[in-house]
């Protein structure tokens, strides 16, 4: 649905550095009056999770895995080191989903009794598993620490494992594997405590055959020749990180330094265009490390996985995910590197403690990355992505309904669904206006001063939007009069901010001279209608991508008084079929498609099936249901399912109207409820 203007933006306003405040105008009236804002029912637990993590915390993990691409399963022992934090502590539970528990020992080579508890009829996901209970050998209180070993395998129904064959990969030689665990989707090939509540170091050794190199979110410290045909690659992370951030990828791959602490890794037919087009990345790694504090991690490394990734970007530290989508040959989607690398700070180093509170990963970042933005590229560019990013905002409210949980920034409570369910735009977008309409308060260079005082602080730890509140106000008392410091807090309705549903309190206008350029030339083809073309149309040749995007944007917005005439004059005068960058070429097809163009209708055919990137699968499969291709669209699918990841099948069948996914077979209902040993 098309963005209501009126509602989002005061168009026309011109925004300078100097004119930060301007950036926000009050909202006098809200779509939808928001409820009553309350305070969270329970700010420190995390209903994802099934852990008992009051009593007893994990604090080390040692995997010890066997990657078997004949079964496609993944097996082997892992090691939890834990530690009592309440008295009278009588067993550990774990989260898992869908494992096969062979036995577990604690360090005496002791079996433990333990059960997998029959899923309870409240937990509607059935991504989020069922509590593996294990039975300690003796009461264990406060301060006592103990060992356990859990001797498990995947079953096929992983979630977060992705297993791709020769072909469905770039060099089409050899098998690869690759996991996405975030949010909750790691327990599905590891018993852990599975919370951003709870950070652990871990170690790692992998065997796997010969010929495939593996690659985890770690320190590699050596490669072992068994000599029987395997390999066994050895890790370590001495810096503490939640289990989500746990993750390793295994197939033909090839590293190669970009700069002194950065690297690019992929496939060899792959690697120098991945090279070229992330040669940048120390560049980008030192401003994020200048605007924020040191970058504690050592070395940065990116892999570009095959094209079947479903999402843009993961943060895992030391090994960044990334779609193949960003390596358009113009660096246009370099941002996305971007955005990963001040995960390094805001996610990785300082996490959220529950998925409740995923702007406090999120809305920093985006923060962050636009900072960084706007000092390369100029402040018109990183406001023009803000614009973009505010409507898609404004549609995931929508399509939640604007009195929904999840239009606010803190939804307090997801009730046992999958928190990916609710990670829209809402805690990319609004968190990073709050943070903006923050920073307008203070000022940037003090604002600069809060964000490297907050990760200093909650270093290493695990925070909700409470404490950065609490933080905040210490903050702003340190560092003005105590009147100022009134004046900023009374500014600021915490509430409504965290709590209220639907648009900010506030409202941001990203309105600029770049973005009206691009919406006057999109208006002025809308209104010739095809019998002719604007006055200096050539100038969109040198806009920049995202003011290229802005310009298809807006024919979306306005695609009922658009026809045919002028979708083809569009499509001859500036040559938008040959725009590789798939925010633009998406956006296009989808228009098409609502025009009943059947070319592009072929067009998205070869879209779907070159990329699983959901962010761009989504609107394709959408259009094309919602304007009668709906055959068209289960065409494509059956075609590309075994391409696409587990994540990927489960959206597209949702938008198909598929009454038995993949995802839903993914349940933990299965398991009896019987002990075992």
């Amino acid at each position: 649905m098309a963005l209501n203007k009126n509602i989002l933006f005061f168009l026309g306003l011109s925004i300078a550095f100097s004119q930060q405040k301007d950036l926000f105008i009050k909202k006098s009236v809200a779509p939808v009056p928001p409820s009553p804002p309350r305070p969270p029912l329970h700010p420190k637990e995390d209903d994802s999770s099934f852990a008992n993590i009051d009593e007893i915390r994990a604090f080390h993990y040692d995997l010890d895995f066997f990657v078997n691409f004949d079964e496609q399963r993944v097996q082997g022992n892992m090691t939890i080191q834990l530690f009592a934090l309440a008295n009278n502590v009588t067993q550990v539970i774990l989260d898992q989903a869908n494992l096969n528990i062979n036995q577990i020992v604690d360090s005496n080579g002791t079996k433990l009794a333990y059960k997998i508890q029959t899923i309870s009829p409240n937990v509607s996901d059935p991504i989020l598993g069922a509590p593996l209970i294990i039975y300690l050998p003796h009461v264990f209180n406060q301060g006592n620490q103990t060992n356990i070993t859990i001797t498990y395998q995947t079953t096929g129904h992983d979630s977060a494992l992705s297993w791709l064959t020769p072909e469905q990969t770039a060099g089409k030689d050899m098998p690869y594997v690759y996991t996405q665990n975030e949010p909750a989707y790691g327990r599905s090939w590891f018993p852990s405590q599975d919370t951003p509540s709870v950070k652990v170091a871990y170690t790692a050794r992998v065997t796997i055959k010969k010929g495939f190199v593996v690659k985890m979110s770690a320190k590699d410290l050596q490669q072992v020749d068994l000599g029987n045909g395997f390999i066994q690659y050895y890790f370590t992370q001495r810096i503490e990180v939640p289990s989500y951030l746990i993750t390793f990828a295994a197939g033909n791959l090839v590293e190669q330094k970009v700069g002194p602490r950065t690297s690019v890794i992929t496939e060899p037919s792959q690697m120098a265009a991945c090279a070229a087009e992330l040669s940048d990345l120390e560049t980008l790694l030192s401003s994020v490390e200048s605007y924020l504090i040191n970058y504690e991690w050592d070395e940065y490394k990116i892999l570009v996985l095959p094209p079947s990734f479903p999402f843009g970007g993961m943060e895992n530290p030391l090994l960044t995910f990334a779609s193949p989508t960003i390596i358009v040959g113009d660096k246009s989607q370099v941002y996305v590197a971007t955005h990963e690398i001040a995960h390094s700070w805001t996610g990785n180093q300082v996490t959220c403690a529950n998925w409740e509170n995923y702007w406090l990963n999120e809305g920093f970042t985006v923060f962050t990355e636009r900072k960084i933005s706007g000092q390369i590229y100029g402040y018109n560019f990183a406001q023009t992505e803000a614009y973009l990013n505010n409507k898609t905002m404004w549609d995931n409210m929508l399509s939640y309904g604007l009195d929904s949980n999840y239009t606010q920034l803190d939804p307090i409570q997801f009730f046992g669904v999958n928190p990916d369910n609710t990670e829209g735009e809402v805690s990319y977008e609004k968190g990073y206006q709050f943070l903006v309409f923050l920073e307008s308060l203070v000022g940037e260079d003090t604002f600069q001063q809060f964000m490297r005082s907050y990760i200093q602080a909650f270093s290493g730890q695990s925070v909700i939007d409470l404490e950065m509140r609490t933080f905040f106000l210490t903050f702003i008392a340190k560092t003005f009069d105590p009147a100022t410091a009134q004046s900023i807090n009374s500014a600021i309705d915490w509430n409504e901010w965290f709590y209220g549903k639907g648009l900010p309190p506030v409202t941001a206008d990203f309105m600029n001279d770049d973005i009206a350029a691009a919406q006057l030339l999109a208006q002025q083809y809308i209104r010739l209608g095809g019998i002719g073309s604007p006055d200096g149309y050539q100038k969109f040749n040198n806009y920049y991508m995202n003011q290229k995007v802005v310009f298809v944007q807006e024919l979306l917005d306005n695609k009922d008084s658009l026809n045919a005439d002028a979708f083809h004059r569009i499509q001859n005068d500036l040559n938008v079929q040959s725009i590789k960058n798939l925010e633009f070429r998406m956006r296009w097809d989808v228009l098409g498609i609502n025009l009943k163009i059947k070319e592009r209708v072929t067009d998205a055919q070869a879209v779907v099936g070159s990329m699983g990137r959901i962010l761009y699968l989504t609107p394709i499969y959408t259009a094309l249901v919602n304007n009668g291709f709906r055959d068209n669209a289960n065409h494509f699918y059956q075609i590309n399912e075994a391409f696409y990841s587990p994540l990927a099948r489960n959206a597209i069948q949702s938008i198909l109207g598929n009454s038995e996914s993949k995802m839903t077979l993914m349940s933990s209902q299965g398991h009896p409820s019987v002990v075992r040993y």
